[in-house]
């Protein structure tokens, strides 16, 4: 009788270890983030055979200018990190084998996407990507970049259209478009 109870005893102690649950996620502040910020975490994948021995990432503002620019010796070393980045509308470029020193330092999208036009040949190995993506305040995104060979990773929109559509409460300019119709065919009755 008594190991039976020992035994029933065991057991509860054992339910209630298993069962007590913690007040703190497992994860919590894993990526602390300041207020107003997202962040990245981003990997590669490479398709082409060819080894990468150095990479550099640009992160390109909605104006087009460097946001950000981080090299890496090993791409490894992207992949096991997050970034943290202001919320917004950002472009990103991968570019792979091209020599971390040689790169633009401050540059824009369309000049980047020129140096490496013009010296890709310098550079048989190299490997690049892109992709346009918006990092909203409090999220974390993950990307996954597919380095294509020489400049063909670069895939980047020439045009953006953002608009802001009225609120409600704006008042209507249909008057005025009427004004303007009726003073265009004044105007044209008098030069007539």
């Amino acid at each position: 009788m008594k190991t039976t109870s020992a035994y029933i005893l065991l057991i509860c102690a054992l339910f209630v270890a298993l069962f007590t649950a913690c007040d703190k996620d497992a994860h919590e502040n894993e990526y602390p983030l300041t207020e107003g910020q997202g962040a990245l975490i981003i990997g590669l994948e490479e398709l082409s055979g060819t080894t990468v021995d150095d990479l550099t990432l640009y992160l390109f503002g909605s104006d087009g200018t460097t946001a950000l620019r981080k090299s890496y010796d090993d791409p490894r070393t992207l992949a096991s990190e997050y970034i943290p980045v202001d919320a917004g509308s950002y472009t990103l470029a991968v570019v792979a084998n091209a020599g971390n020193d040689i790169l633009p330092q401050e540059t824009t999208v369309a000049d980047l996407t020129e140096w490496l036009k013009s010296h890709a040949d310098n550079y048989p190995g190299l490997l690049t990507a892109s992709a346009q993506l918006e990092v909203g305040a409090g999220d974390i995104g993950r990307l996954h970049l597919v380095l294509k060979d020489g400049t063909s990773g670069i895939n980047l929109a020439t045009v953006t259209l953002r608009l802001a559509l009225p609120d409600k409460t704006m008042p209507d300019y249909s008057s005025g478009i009427h004004f303007v119709a009726v003073l265009w065919t004044a105007c044209s009755q008098i030069s007539s």
